[in-house]
C-alpha cells in the first residue's frame, strides 16, 4: 500500500517536517510495515498535484497544512505566496484518480467541506470540523496509521485515531510512573470508557455513498471484527506511543521556554540535561528535539545573513539609511533580536568594510597610476619638445699637472648640450644640460686645511637639471630687472664693475626675485641651485680640490694670485671681475666655477653636514632671516676659498662687488 503525504505551509507557521517524520516512524514500526510504502512532497504547489498523483499512484493521500472552509485548502503559489483550492476542484481531481485512491486524509482545520466534495468519488475521506489543535491532529494521524499497520479497516483505524486524541487530550499518557502492565491496561480501559472530548476537536470520517463490505476497495478490510485482545493491544501500543510523545512534548516545551530569548545559556543546557535523564530520553532524541527547535531560529539567522551578504555582493555597501531601515524590517519579520543581528552583522560588515577600504585604496592607486601615466606622457611630450630645442656646443677643458714644481696645463675638447633663453633685445641666457648622477659631497680626507663644515663626506644623488653656462651678467640682469615687480624692487645697474661682466652687489633676495621674474616670463621654473647641485656641477665628475686637478693657476681662473695652493705657484692678481667665459670650462661646459664672483645657493647655512639631504634638494628651514650659502670663491679670494668643497655664508641681505649668482632650471623629464 502506497501512502503519499502532501505538505504545504506557505505561512511557515507549522512544523510539518516533524509531523511527517512522526508519521513515517509510526509506519516503519508497525507490524506489517513491509506492506507500506511512503512518499512525501514538501511545499507542494497547485501545479504539482496531478503530477504527484500520476507519478506515485497512491492508495492513501494524506494532506497536512491549512484549510479554511469554503475557501478551500492552502497550497504554495508560484510566487511563493498562498493559493487556495476549492472543494469542487479537488473533487474533480480525485475523480480522475478514483481507481487508485481509496482514502484521503485531510489533516487540516476546517476541511470537512472538502471531504464532503471528495467522498463522491473516493471511498473514504477524513476531514476536520472547525479548528483542531496541532497535538490532537498529530495524535489522530499516529493512531490512524498504527491501526492500519495492524490490518485494521479505515473505519477501525479512524476510531483508533479519534481515541488517540482522547488519550492525548485527557492527559492519561502524561502521568506515567513505574506501574505494572496490568495497571497500565486498566488505565487504558478506563480512558476508553469514560474519557470524552468535545466534538469540534475530532476528525470526521466520510464514506462514499452505497459503499458496502461486498465492494472491492483499495483499502484492506478485515473479514472479522477486531477481537477485544487485538483492540487492547493496539490501544496499548497507541498509549505507549503517546506516553513517549508526552515526554518528548514536556522536553520540547522546556526547550521552547528556554529558547524564548532565542538562545541557551550554560545553566539552561545543564538543566535540559537533567530533564532528559529524568524523562528517560536518549541523548540522540534530546539532540534531535533541540535541533528541531533551533532550526527555525537558525533559519531566520541564515536568511538574514543571506540577505545581508546579497546586498553587499550586489554593491550596496556602505549601507545607507534607507537600506538600514529595510534591514530592520527584515529583522522584525524574522523575529531576530538586536543581539542576534549584531552577531550576524559584525563579522560580515567588518569583512565588507575591509574589502571596501581595500577597494578604495585600489581605486586611489588606480587614479594615481592613471595620473602618473598622464604626467609621464606629458613629460615625454615636453621632453621631446625640449630635446628638439637643445643645441650642442664645444669648449676647451683644462687640466693642471704639477711637473717639477711647475704647472703644466693640458687642454682637451669637450662637448655639451644647451638651450638659449631669449630675454629680449638680442639678449640670451644659455642653460647647459647637466646629467644626473651620484657623487661624494664634501672634502676628501687628503684635501689640505679642511674646515669642520666641509668634512663628513656623504653620498648625494642629483637629478638632471640645467645650469647657467656663466654667472648672470650685467646685461642679462638689466633685461630681467626691467620686468614687472613680484616682491621687491631690483636696481637695473647694481654692479660696481662695468662692461660684459658678471653682475654683483646683489643680495640673496635680489637673486630670488630675478629667478621668479624670469620664471613668470618664460613659463619655466628658474631658481638658485642647491648647494649639492652646485658642488656636483662644479666637480663635473672629478674628486680633486678643483675641477682642474690638485691645484689652480691664474692662467685658467680669476682669483687672488698672491697666494698659491698645494704645489701650485703664485700668479696674477687682477683685483676685479673678468668677462664671463674668459677661461676654460669644466667637463660639463660650465665657466668660472672657481673664482670671479661668489655664487648664491638656495640653502640656509648649516655649520656641518649632519642631517643634510642626500637627494640633491636645498637644505632649508624655518629661519627665513638666517645666513645663506655661497660657493666658488671670487676675484679677491685666495685659492683655498675657490675649492669645489669650500663653503661660505653671508646674511641674505648682504651685497658686495664679489658676490653674484647663476641660475638653474628643471625641465620636464622622464622619471627614472
Amino acid at each position: 500500500m502506497k501512502i503519499l503525504i502532501l505538505a504545504s505551509n506557505p505561512r511557515r507557521d507549522l512544523n510539518l517536517d516533524r509531523e511527517i517524520r512522526d508519521l513515517k516512524e509510526v509506519i516503519e514500526k508497525s507490524r506489517n510495515r513491509q506492506e507500506f510504502e511512503v512518499e512525501d512532497a514538501l511545499a507542494v504547489r497547485v501545479g504539482d498535484l496531478q503530477d504527484l498523483l500520476l507519478r506515485h499512484r497512491p492508495q492513501i493521500v494524506h494532506f497536512c497544512g491549512h484549510g479554511s472552509g469554503q475557501q478551500g485548502l492552502v497550497f504554495e503559489g508560484n510566487d511563493g505566496g498562498e493559493q487556495w483550492v476549492r472543494a469542487e476542484a479537488l473533487s474533480e481531481m480525485f475523480r480522475l484518480f478514483a481507481k487508485d485512491v481509496g482514502c484521503v486524509l485531510l489533516n487540516a482545520c476546517y476541511s470537512e467541506e472538502q471531504a464532503d466534495a471528495i467522498v463522491c468519488h473516493i471511498d473514504y475521506v477524513i476531514g476536520v470540523k472547525q479548528e483542531i489543535r496541532d497535538d490532537a491532529a498529530i495524535a489522530f494521524s499516529k493512531g490512524f496509521y498504527r491501526a492500519l499497520g495492524y490490518e485494521c479497516s479505515v473505519e477501525q483505524a479512524f476510531e483508533f485515531g479519534r481515541n488517540a486524541i482522547q488519550l492525548e487530550i485527557s492527559g492519561s499518557s502524561k502521568t506515567r510512573s513505574a506501574v505494572t502492565e496490568a495497571v497500565r491496561k486498566a488505565e487504558v480501559v478506563e480512558a476508553i470508557e469514560h474519557t470524552t472530548i468535545p466534538e469540534h476537536l475530532k476528525p470526521v470520517l466520510k464514506i462514499k455513498p452505497n459503499l458496502t463490505q461486498s465492494l472491492s476497495t483499495n483499502i484492506t478490510v478485515p473479514a472479522q471484527p477486531l477481537s477485544s485482545e487485538t483492540r487492547l493491544t493496539i490501544q496499548l501500543d497507541i498509549d505507549q506511543s503517546l506516553e513517549a510523545d508526552a515526554k518528548v512534548k514536556q522536553y520540547r516545551d522546556r526547550v521552547r521556554e528556554f529558547l524564548s530569548d532565542r538562545k541557551l545559556s550554560a545553566l539552561e543546557i545543564i538543566r535540559l540535561g537533567r530533564l532528559r535523564k529524568d524523562l528517560g530520553l536518549s541523548e540522540a532524541e534530546a539532540n534531535r528535539i533541540l535541533a528541531e527547535e533551533l532550526e527555525p531560529i537558525q533559519r531566520g539567522r541564515d536568511e538574514y545573513e543571506a540577505v545581508l551578504i546579497g546586498l553587499i555582493e550586489a554593491g550596496h555597501y556602505p549601507l545607507d539609511a534607507a537600506m538600514r531601515e529595510e534591514l530592520q524590517a527584515v529583522r522584525q519579520e524574522l523575529g531576530l533580536t538586536d543581539e542576534e543581528m549584531d552577531t550576524i552583522e559584525t563579522p560580515i560588515l567588518a569583512a565588507a568594510e575591509e574589502d571596501y577600504q581595500a577597494r578604495l585604496v585600489q581605486e586611489q592607486r588606480q587614479r594615481v597610476l592613471e595620473q602618473q601615466q598622464r604626467v609621464l606622457e606629458q613629460r615625454k611630450r615636453e621632453e621631446a619638445r625640449w630635446r628638439s630645442l637643445l643645441k650642442s656646443f664645444e669648449f676647451q677643458v683644462a687640466t693642471v699637472n704639477i711637473i717639477e714644481n711647475s704647472c703644466n696645463i693640458i687642454y682637451q675638447q669637450g662637448k655639451a648640450e644647451y638651450f638659449a633663453e631669449d630675454l629680449g633685445e638680442g639678449v640670451t641666457l644659455e642653460m647647459v644640460a647637466i646629467a644626473g648622477g651620484t657623487f661624494m659631497m664634501g672634502s676628501p680626507n687628503n684635501e689640505l686645511s679642511r674646515l669642520d663644515d666641509e668634512i663628513s663626506q656623504h653620498k648625494v644623488t642629483i637629478q638632471p637639471f640645467f645650469m647657467g653656462k656663466f654667472s648672470v651678467t650685467r646685461v642679462q640682469w638689466r633685461s630681467v630687472a626691467a620686468l614687472s615687480k613680484l616682491k621687491i624692487d631690483l636696481k637695473p645697474n647694481p654692479s660696481h664693475f662695468e662692461a660684459n661682466l658678471p653682475v654683483e652687489q646683489v643680495s640673496w633676495d635680489d637673486a630670488v626675485e630675478f629667478c621668479d621674474r624670469l620664471s613668470r616670463k618664460t613659463g619655466k621654473k628658474y631658481r638658485l641651485p642647491s648647494e649639492a647641485e652646485w658642488e656636483y656641477a662644479c666637480r663635473a665628475g672629478t674628486n680633486t680640490p678643483f675641477h682642474f686637478g690638485e691645484t689652480i693657476t691664474t692662467e685658467i681662473a680669476n682669483y687672488n694670485g698672491n697666494s698659491s695652493y698645494g704645489s701650485g705657484s703664485k700668479g696674477l692678481y687682477r683685483e676685479r671681475t673678468t668677462e664671463v667665459g674668459s677661461f676654460p670650462a669644466n667637463a660639463f661646459g660650465l665657466y668660472d666655477m672657481h673664482g670671479n664672483v661668489w655664487e648664491w645657493c638656495e640653502d640656509d647655512w648649516h655649520s656641518t653636514y649632519e642631517g643634510a639631504p642626500c637627494d640633491g634638494n636645498a637644505w632649508v628651514g624655518s629661519n627665513r632671516d638666517g645666513a645663506k650659502l655661497l660657493r666658488g670663491g671670487c676675484w679677491g679670494s685666495i685659492p683655498w676659498y675657490c675649492r669645489s668643497a669650500c663653503r661660505y655664508n653671508y646674511t641674505r641681505d648682504h651685497r658686495s662687488n664679489s658676490v653674484g649668482f647663476r641660475v638653474c632650471c628643471v625641465l620636464p623629464r622622464l622619471s627614472s
